[in-house]
């Protein structure tokens, strides 16, 4: 749902690229129990996750590619689905990856 730094797409391109009416595209996501917002909120997260881990794109470059207006939006809506903030997640990634840690060892 979000590529190559493209944003969702409203609702009615989703239900097009289904070839489903609006109205038709609604009903269905309700008779799976989800919203197209759940589903938006979700490949963004998704995607931010993919760009943080795999990328070194600056948060406002991010936030941009997601299609966040201001990248303090992003940094809440990250927060949100996370718990840390995009730095801090990416960090950990990297800590894990190398196998560091921020904390310091015993004595």
């Amino acid at each position: 749902m979000v590529a190559n730094g493209q944003s969702c797409p409203s609702i009615d391109v989703a239900a097009k690229n289904f070839c489903l009416s609006e109205q038709t595209f609604r009903r269905k996501l309700k008779q799976s129990g989800k919203t197209y917002q759940e589903l938006k909120e979700r490949a963004r997260r998704d995607r931010a996750i993919e760009l943080l881990s795999r990328s070194r794109l600056p948060i406002d470059r991010i936030a941009e590619q997601l299609g966040f207006a201001e990248p303090s939006s992003f940094i809440r809506a990250f927060r949100s689905w996370t718990g840390r903030t995009p730095v801090a997640y990416r960090n950990a990634q990297a800590s894990h990856f190398t196998g560091s840690s921020t904390r310091e060892m015993p004595r």
